[in-house]
């Protein structure tokens, strides 16, 4: 798998995942995860980049909201 479709499934996964945990609406990475890279997209550099912008949107939501948290084991 190359880089931009590597990059656009690790999005997907994540979104999926935060998505089923309860985290909040993230519009833009939600969009940029259903993108299908082929001819006439952007540059794969900048859907790498922008992959990884959204991932990076992901933690701090994960980290900032309240029922994403583990409790700590008894």
């Amino acid at each position: 798998m190359t880089r931009v479709p590597a990059v656009l499934e690790r999005l997907r996964t994540a979104v999926a995942l935060f998505d089923a945990l309860g985290g909040p609406e993230l519009p833009a990475v939600r969009q940029l995860a259903r993108l299908e890279y082929s001819l006439g997209t952007p540059h794969p550099t900048t859907i790498v980049s922008s992959a990884l912008n959204a991932l990076r949107e992901i933690k701090p939501s994960a980290l900032n909201e309240e029922h994403l948290k583990l409790e700590p084991p008894d």
